[in-house]
């Protein structure tokens, strides 16, 4: 079998071209179609390395996108779920103080009991140790 007249060489990562011939069986009319897809478009989101094993996701400016920080595994699955429409990962907010406007019970010598601590605790006048276990 003879090889074809052109050869379609395609780079990896390029789109495939398709080329189609048509003519008379004489070969004296030969009429060459060639159709190319455009380059598809640069991944709107894409994996930074950060150090120390640990990526983030950063979107087409280069801004970082939400909270992630992962591994290279981890931040291809963030990337594909972020390109299926997924909504980019944040921290959650902390927890508000559920105290309100009281003031926090300072830790006193008399609000201490050195017989049931088991550590030593910071007062106001000073360090509280444990007392120590009477044997008898």
């Amino acid at each position: 079998m003879p090889a074809p007249e052109t050869l379609n060489i395609q780079q990896p990562g390029e789109p495939a071209k398709a080329s189609t011939e048509t003519g008379d069986t004489s070969g004296q009319q030969t009429q060459q179609v060639t159709t190319t897809t455009e380059a598809p478009a640069a991944p709107a989101y894409k994996a930074i390395h950060k150090g120390g094993g640990k990526h983030i996701i950063v979107d087409a400016d280069g801004n970082q996108v939400g909270d992630f920080r992962g591994d290279k595994n981890e931040a291809a699955a963030e990337i594909a779920r972020l390109v299926a429409g997924g909504e980019p990962l944040t921290k959650p907010a902390p927890p508000a103080n559920d105290q309100g406007d009281e003031p926090s019970a300072k830790a006193s010598t008399a609000n201490v009991d050195p017989f049931k601590i088991k550590q030593p605790v910071l007062t106001e006048e000073g360090w509280v140790c444990p007392a120590p276990k009477v044997e008898g």
